[in-house]
């Protein structure tokens, strides 16, 4: 769904951390009237963007794979078997074990990447506020956004073929309806 740099955030990704998010805050008793999968969107990017940042600055943060060793040993415990893990994440451990280092190495580097810019600050997001409040519009700068935007398209082999495919189900529908095999409202 978005490109951060040379990192790809997948749908899957967004689902799965909105669920996340969905699942702590019933934990915690209390809901939210934002989008999880907005907030799941943003948070991933804003992660993605971060990491992106500690590899041009080359932030160290240390090393992952004990982390990633740890997180593969739970989830074999849980599955019962590494060959019953594959078959659940659809994956070789080869790969579950890359997928994982590269997941915890952009939290990792983003979260060294946050505390390296956020060491100096001396200033709380309060004071910030309140200083743009009270400044008139015409003082606020202007910041460009900057972004690309692309759209995956996929055509039909033959457009024709297509439309006359979709003739043919309406046609079908269309009789059925009137043979009286289906209901108006079911369609």
């Amino acid at each position: 769904v978005a490109i951060v740099g040379s990192s790809a955030i997948l749908y899957s990704d967004v689902t799965m951390f909105a669920q996340q998010i969905v699942n702590e805050r019933r934990s915690q008793g209390y809901t939210s009237d934002r989008d999880p999968m907005n907030e799941s969107l943003e948070a991933l990017m804003k992660q993605k963007l971060l990491f992106n940042q500690s590899q041009i600055d080359s932030i160290e943060f240390g090393t992952v794979d004990d982390m990633v060793s740890e997180q593969i040993d739970a989830m074999i415990a849980e599955a019962g078997s590494v060959s019953k893990l594959e078959e659940q994440q659809h994956m070789k451990i080869f790969n579950l074990r890359q997928l994982l280092r590269t997941r915890i190495s952009e939290q990792k580097g983003a979260g060294a990447m946050q505390n390296h810019v956020i060491s100096d600050v001396t200033i709380t997001p309060g004071e910030v506020e309140i200083y743009y409040k009270g400044l008139k519009e015409e003082e606020i700068p202007l910041v460009p956004e900057q972004y690309i935007y692309a759209q995956i398209v996929r055509y039909p082999s033959s457009q024709a073929e297509a439309k006359l495919r979709t003739k043919e189900r309406l046609l079908e529908m269309r009789e059925r309806i009137i043979s009286g095999k289906s209901t108006m409202a079911v369609l």
